[in-house]
């Protein structure tokens, strides 16, 4: 479950910060980056939010 961070912090993840205003979740007990955490992300392909596995992108129909 992924929510907006309300303070700066370090992605457990990869070495970028997290920022006030980033979407992160927990892993682990430890914050990261919502997009650094693939296996969290969605891959239902009737929903427009979720992101491709296959080309990195938020797209409705088939991969280009």
């Amino acid at each position: 479950m992924s929510f907006t961070a309300k303070y700066p912090g370090r992605c457990a993840l990869c070495p970028e910060r997290i920022h006030v205003g980033d979407l992160v979740e927990y892993v682990d007990d430890q914050i990261a980056h919502t997009h650094c955490n693939v296996t969290s992300l969605p891959n239902d392909r009737d929903d427009l939010s979720a992101v491709c596995r296959s080309c990195w992108t938020i797209h409705a129909g088939e991969c280009l």
